[in-house]
């Protein structure tokens, strides 16, 4: 066989989609960082099991290191409801340990920050229904979870299973304990989980402050920075690939954390363009030492473009969804590559958080040099709405000509953390329930309510319905008969004032709204 002459080798390397340049980059630093605890738990599971070269050790095992403790009554194991079109797969979401009682894991680890990940598959198990699953976790000292409805979230969410991802330390002198309570008051309500991750995490991973400051990291809106130290505990809201396509947890720098792909979050007018890196090579700083982000995060990016009249009429934005009440820490990470991008002034663009500038001259070459990763840490306060949920945006806006020699701006990748309350509190409130048809059934104590009884509500509200309807028909026809008794009557027009709050009386829980749709329910 002949070998390819050089142009038609470029062609083909040069045809090569964005989406397979990605992927070839991607795990290319897996292993950069080797964690001193790496724990998998298949809750539930009777077995061990090696996904993507990693132990997921079950903890029904006889020899398992990771039984639970029993707090009270003893907990349960069972099979998740696997005919469901939604089932996620095997492990860890295939099996589950519930209980209507307290339980706790104990883990016997290295001191130090660490990632706490709860895997849960909302589903019927055994005596178990969905719906009733409400309960709090804490660990590490931390209220992590409270009253927590695996299946609002679920819902909600779109996601028939997910996970939620802490980062926590652990003193020297103190024992990982996670806890699993049900909420009390209700006596279906119950407690479960389907996996458990601790991995340990380098120690300035995102317990860091500047290198030259000890004054805390950039407060939105503020002239003081905040102050953020190790003894926060934080939750994982979002990371984001901006540019790129989703990085998996073997894809990640050896802590198997994932990145999602950002284009269902760009909000702006405009979603700006996707230059790839396919010629430099990265090189690391102590400033953002190589776990910091994977290689497929510096090697692609979202810019506003070259149209300099469209990239002055916008600001390149992404908005992400977060609960309210809360501080969060922001972290965006850069790595300029593009061949025209080579001194300071180049690319000069300013940053906003919750539409407030956080960065007025923000110019990565200035900050790292050209191919080298960099990132930037931001504070931001969300108690200006009355709302359980608001937006949190990011943006980036470009200078006009005379501040910078292109108006454009990049943005790499992005993480979003919530910050813990004072008390050592994570938990937000559960989503408000998602309908699926009308008229709405207003619950005031949801989950509490079994399958006979629901079927039985919804057909006193179909015929409740039909009787109203029917009645509104014989009393309009009346009135047409009757138009030149009654000279308040125009043109056969009832004034709807027959709409009402009508109560079911087996069980004064239950509201239906006959006519119009009641507000969604407040959490439980």
């Amino acid at each position: 066989m002949k070998h390819m002459k050089p142009p038609l080798l470029l062609f083909i390397v040069m045809s090569v989609s964005l989406r397979e340049l990605t992927v070839s980059v991607t795990g290319n630093n897996v292993g950069a960082y080797l964690p001193t605890d790496d724990i998998a738990i298949n809750c539930g599971s009777s077995t061990s099991s090696t996904v993507d070269k990693r132990n997921w050790i079950g903890d029904a095992d006889d020899r398992s290191n990771y039984s639970p403790i029993e707090k009270t009554h003893s907990s349960v194991i069972a099979r998740a409801n696997s005919s469901s079109p939604t089932f996620p797969g095997p492990v860890p979401y295939y099996t589950a340990r519930l209980s209507h009682s307290e339980f706790a894991y104990t883990f016997h680890i290295t001191a130090g920050p660490i990632f706490v990940r709860l895997h849960f598959f909302p589903s019927d198990y055994l005596n178990f229904r969905r719906a009733d699953s409400f309960f709090s976790v804490e660990a590490a000292g931390c209220t992590l979870l409270r009253n927590f409805s695996a299946s609002l979230f679920s819902d909600y969410t779109g996601s028939a299973s997910f996970y939620k991802e802490f980062c926590l330390n652990v003193r020297a002198d103190q024992i990982l304990n996670i806890s699993f309570t049900p909420t009390p008051g209700c006596l279906e309500a119950y407690a479960f989980v389907n996996g458990i991750e601790v991995v340990s995490m380098p120690e300035h991973l995102y317990y860091n402050t500047p290198i030259d400051s000890n004054e805390g990291i950039k407060f939105a809106g503020q002239a003081t920075p905040y102050a953020f130290g190790i003894t926060y505990a934080l939750e994982m809201v979002k990371r984001l690939n901006v540019g790129g396509q989703f990085v998996g947890s073997t894809g990640d720098t050896g802590m198997y954390r994932t990145w999602e792909a950002d284009e269902a979050y760009v909000t702006s007018s405009n979603i700006g363009v996707l230059p790839v890196n396919e010629t430099i090579q990265l090189n690391y700083i102590d400033q953002a030492p190589r776990y910091t982000a994977p290689d497929a995060v510096y090697k692609t990016a979202r810019t506003m473009g070259t149209d300099k009249r469209i990239n002055l009429s916008y600001n390149l934005t992404w908005s992400i969804e977060v609960d309210t009440n809360f501080y969060y820490f922001v972290r965006l990470h850069f790595c300029e590559f593009q061949m025209e991008i080579n001194k300071p002034l180049d690319r000069h663009f300013k940053i906003f958080i919750d539409s407030q500038m956080v960065e007025e001259n923000a110019d990565v070459i200035r900050w790292s040099g050209k191919g080298v990763p960099i990132y930037r840490d931001y504070a931001v306060a969300l108690y200006h709405s009355q709302k359980k949920r608001s937006n949190l945006s990011v943006a980036l806006g470009a200078f006009p000509d005379g501040g910078t020699r292109y108006s454009d701006a990049i943005l790499n990748g992005l993480e979003i953390f919530k910050i813990s309350n004072p008390g050592e509190n994570l938990a937000g409130l559960n989503p408000d329930p998602v309908p699926d048809y009308q008229p709405v059934l207003l619950l005031a104590s949801k989950g509490s309510l079994n399958h006979s009884k629901t079927k039985k509500i919804t057909i006193v509200a179909g015929v409740a319905l039909g009787f109203t309807g029917l009645a509104l028909l014989a009393f309009f026809l009346y009135q047409r008969g009757n138009r030149g008794k009654d000279s308040n009557f125009r043109d056969g027009m009832v004034g709807f004032g027959l709409l009402r709050e009508d109560r079911v009386d087996e069980d004064p829980r239950v509201t239906i709204t006959v006519g119009s749709v009641p507000p969604r329910s407040e959490q439980p």
